[in-house]
């Protein structure tokens, strides 16, 4: 046999077989029949969605959730005020505390630093400072929601102080940091990256208030699905998902379930997944145990997930080591699995020149290159055409 084409076949034969592994892994959701997430706002299952193209972006958002959310706060021991929480800014005692748009963290117009399109949000994190402070989305109350964004650290970024990414959470009664849930009061899941704990620098993993949580602070849960650990420290945009499941529970609170459930999609791989969990042990919380002349109409509020949190905060009890910059984009919020974004759908090949899908004139790596990269919206049918057609020239 020609030694050219037993090392093509040996070849066709690798990437068949990697391409198929490759197929397995990467999960598509919803957004893959919405490009560029075009639209993906008129899916069903889609609470919102932005892509920071809309100078007033926040605005959009609060036409389609334009919630708020009754939540008793801590004055001091033993005393509590009940305040109300909304999209980017939250009451105490009827005094607005907004977190959106702050100088550390807006919108801006450059294609250059977006994922795609023309915008991304900026977060700036300040030399020996925590900030952004994180801000807060609030929609109508959930069991289960799915989060996805796109997120890129700046080349160089330095993890040496703990960071927190976007979250999903829930509270009835907010607590500070370091108290452990009680399943009354609230919990939340982020993502966590932090160069000096055991799981390494530059990899996410969650970073969890929950019920059964060995400590005060919440549960660092490292990435335990599809091999090695994947680190987002290149300076790349990455796509992050994650899946937040509360538990089975009713409102006598005897009868909860260990059911909870946290899931993470990295650039559409599942790399981590958590069951067995307590968020809560009522559904509905009575709160005059906090608020004593509680209005009628506002005393049972259900436990479930009522907000996301947009964040790169720094801390705790350390601070930005050196001034650096994070950009988000193409963020949606829905109660199915949304998936990483597709690009558009290529024009039909000519007849005369199958295979040629970067239409460069002739088939080859390239063309391969293409089909990798957007597998998914590209299939087996494809590569095989590159293959079959492999070096030839285009008319």
């Amino acid at each position: 046999m020609n030694i050219k084409l037993f090392f093509l076949l040996l070849s066709i034969f690798y990437l068949q077989i990697t391409t198929a592994t490759y197929a397995q892994t990467i999960e598509y959701g919803l957004a893959q029949n919405y490009p560029y997430d075009n639209g993906i706002d008129s899916h069903n299952a889609v609470i919102f969605a932005t892509g920071f193209e809309d100078i007033n972006w926040q605005q959009e958002i609060d036409k389609k959730t334009n919630v708020c959310a009754d939540v008793v706060g801590t004055q001091s021991a033993g005393s509590y005020w009940l305040g109300q929480a909304c999209n980017y800014w939250r009451y105490k005692n009827d005094q607005p505390s907004t977190s959106y748009p702050t100088p550390y963290t807006y919108r801006i117009n450059n294609p250059g630093l977006a994922y795609s399109g023309y915008a991304s949000l900026e977060n700036i994190n300040l030399q020996g400072k925590h900030v952004p402070q994180a801000s807060y989305i609030y929609f109508q109350k959930q069991d289960k929601v799915y989060l996805r964004w796109y997120r890129r650290y700046e080349p160089g970024f330095d993890f040496s102080c703990q960071v927190k990414t976007n979250a999903l959470g829930g509270a009835v009664k907010s607590n500070d940091a370091g108290i452990k849930p009680t399943g009354i009061d609230e919990f939340v899941d982020y993502l966590q990256i932090w160069k000096k704990s055991n799981l390494g620098n530059g990899i996410p993993y969650f970073y969890t208030y929950h019920v059964n949580q060995p400590g005060g602070y919440g549960e660092s849960m490292p990435q335990n699905q599809n091999g090695n650990p994947i680190n987002i420290n290149d300076g790349h945009w990455h796509s992050y998902e994650i899946m937040l499941k509360l538990n089975t529970a009713d409102s006598s609170g005897n009868n909860f379930q260990n059911n909870g459930e946290t899931k993470l999609w990295i650039d559409g791989i599942l790399k981590g997944s958590y069951t067995n969990l307590v968020f809560r042990t009522r559904n509905i919380v009575d709160i005059k145990q906090w608020i004593p002349d509680v209005p009628e109409n506002k005393r049972y509020q259900k436990m479930q997930i009522t907000h996301m949190t947009l964040s790169s905060y720094v801390g705790g009890n350390c601070t930005t080591p050196k001034d650096q910059k994070v950009w988000d984009d193409n963020l949606v919020v829905a109660t199915q699995y949304i998936g990483p974004m597709i690009t558009a759908p290529t024009s039909p090949l000519p007849a005369s020149c199958p295979g040629n899908y970067n239409t460069d004139s002739q088939v080859n790596l390239s063309d391969l290159s293409v089909v990798l990269s957007q597998w998914g919206q590209y299939n087996l049918s494809d590569l095989g055409l590159v293959l079959a057609s492999w070096n030839k020239t285009c008319p």
